[in-house]
């Protein structure tokens, strides 16, 4: 069927009526949208400053967040609580509640706690939260600006910055410690709030009074010592150590294992990596390190990722890194797994003396690390310095350099390390520590971990499984194995590597310690190979009673190192 175009006829008429119908319609419109915005502008109006206006509703909003949030602080701090009740035989529910709950900041006044100016009711037995009281009438507020040195009194001072706001007027508030006043604030401190210096670990009591004859008393602490329970707390605790606190004298314990990948690693595109724990590895005065104890509890910590191309620019105040920059405290306790480091050093400049790399910290100057494992990961570094004035390069699974001591751990990651380097200095590689210096002490510690080696150029290399190198003021190894082949790359040839240490000079000793058979020297003593304590791998396995030659420290492997021993720590964490 063929289709036909319909053609429609106006009159001017028609034309007429039709625009004015259309322009009244129009106007109505107009009209009517006017009336429809003053009327949404009233409502807007409303729903914003009305008692049930948005911005009403968003301020409660805002209060509920901070509340819920106090809430679920309080609840992990009890959570933990009950964990350690359970598995912690000397636990005491007192003691260790009234501790995990201020070292989170929170105040304890017997069942009540106030958690960030909200009171909740607990039940101490049962460790949980019975009743939220809510919000506080006086809210108090402080943040941390610095870490300061001692004072005259030997002890450490912290700068905070105070708030204090009430429901009803201010009118007087005193900060007190145990010996009497030590400040007032002002009218206008109150409004504004106040920088004040604390001692650390010492209690004082902030005394609020309003003028509707009310008062109110906040006890706050700012401690030394704590429990990391997360992975900003630990970048939280770096940034203490790094800006003055040694932690000398206290106990910095994990409370969970960490997952460090929110912190360092690829995040949101962009590569971060871990910043160690202290500026300088050398007890300088003026430097920034750790001497406290730090204990991991046996807790793992998971994901740490350093990846230095540029040693000068790295932001890093010195060449010493891992977990920690350098320990004069004591590290113990602690697993690391899926540890990352990744080093280029291209050096041009006589900007840097030693460099030092190594998982748990790069150099180990005057303190105790015990007790501590590398389940997995890998050290990789290409060392191409070319400057005479950089003295060495000190590479360890655990320890890049150690001149404290060394104590019941183990290497289970890989240390992968290149060297174009064509200066007379030398470089020193080892599964537990690249060099042990100044009467540092190495016991009862073992390596499974891989190392490979390559070398184009002329600098002297010593490598070891256990030790790259030992050396000066009596410095020891004993009660200690490797089983792990060192395999070098294709073209590379190192005149000191052994089993057990690549090289032992002037006072260094090796007491009762081995390597299997698959070595042919297990070290050198200054130009002279050595085969003491090379052993077939059954008879090392069969080793435990020979390794506890001081003490009960090793035991027969259960499945766990593939029949060679272990030791007792690991399977008796806790």
């Amino acid at each position: 069927m063929k289709k036909t175009k319909r053609k429609i006829m106006y009159n001017n008429t028609d034309i007429a009526s039709f625009l004015i119908s259309t322009h009244a319609i129009t106007l109505i419109s107009l009209v009517i949208t006017i009336i429809i915005l003053i009327i949404l502008a009233g409502i807007s109006i409303n729903l914003s400053l009305g008692p049930n206006g948005i911005f009403t509703r968003l301020k409660e909003a805002k209060e509920q967040y901070a509340e819920a949030v106090a809430q679920e602080k309080l609840e992990l701090v009890l959570l933990n609580a009950n964990t350690e009740k359970q598995i912690n035989k000397n636990y005491n529910k007192e003691d260790f509640l009234n501790n995990m709950l201020e070292e989170k900041g929170i105040i304890v006044n017997e069942e009540l706690v106030i958690v960030d100016n909200y009171i909740f009711k607990i039940d101490r037995q049962n460790l949980k939260i019975i009743e939220n009281i809510g919000e506080t009438s006086i809210r108090i507020s402080k943040e941390i600006k610095k870490y300061n040195g001692k004072n005259s009194n030997d002890k450490y001072e912290v700068d905070i910055f105070l708030k204090i706001d009430a429901t009803s007027t201010l009118k007087n508030v005193s900060i007190k410690k145990t010996d009497g006043t030590i400040y007032e604030m002002t009218t206008e401190e109150l409004i504004s709030g106040k920088i004040i210096t604390l001692e650390l670990d010492e209690k004082y009591d902030i005394i609020v009074a309003t003028t509707d004859g009310k008062t109110e008393i906040r006890r706050i602490q700012e401690k030394s010592g704590e429990t990391i329970y997360t992975a900003n707390e630990l970048a939280e605790f770096r940034d203490k150590v790094n800006t003055g606190l040694s932690y000398e004298g206290k106990i910095i314990k994990l409370g969970n294992d960490l997952d460090l990948s929110s912190v360092c690693g690829n995040i949101n595109g962009q590569e971060i990596s871990w910043e160690p724990i202290g500026l300088n590895p050398f007890p300088n005065e003026d430097e920034k390190y750790f001497a406290g104890t730090f204990d991991g509890n046996y807790h793992v910590i998971n994901n740490l990722y350093i990846n230095i191309q540029d040693p000068n620019n790295s932001g890093f105040s010195s060449i010493s890194i891992g977990l920690f920059c350098g320990n004069h405290g004591t590290i113990q306790n602690l697993v690391m797994e899926n540890s990352y480091i990744y080093y280029n050093s291209d050096i041009t400049s006589s900007s840097t003396d030693w460099q030092f790399v190594g998982i748990i910290t790069g150099h180990n100057s005057s303190g105790t690390i015990k007790n501590c494992g590398i389940n997995s990961g890998e050290i990789r570094g290409v060392f191409s310095a070319q400057s005479i004035n950089v003295d060495g390069f000190f590479i360890g699974g655990l320890v890049g350099c150690n001149g404290g001591i060394i104590n019941s751990c183990y290497n289970k990651g890989m240390v992968y390390v290149e060297s174009y380097n064509n200066s007379n200095k030398c470089l020193n590689i080892g599964g537990i520590s690249g060099d042990t210096e100044w009467g540092g002490q190495t016991s009862n510690c073992y390596n499974v971990g891989e190392i490979i080696v390559g070398k184009n150029g002329t600098i002297r290399i010593f490598c070891g499984g256990i030790l790259g190198d030992l050396s000066f003021n009596n410095s020891t190894l004993k009660n200690s194995y490797n089983i792990k082949n060192i395999n070098l790359l294709e073209g590379t040839s190192i005149s000191h590597l052994g089993g057990i240490s690549g090289r032992i000079y002037n006072t260094g000793k090796i007491q009762n310690s081995y390597c299997t058979d698959n070595f042919s020297v297990s070290y050198y003593n200054v130009n002279t190979k050595k085969t003491d304590g090379i052993v077939d791998s059954q008879t090392l396995k069969d080793s435990v009673s020979i390794l506890n030659e001081d003490e009960e420290i090793w035991i027969n492997d259960i499945g766990m190192n593939d029949g060679y021993p272990i030791l007792k720590w690991q399977i008796e964490k806790k």
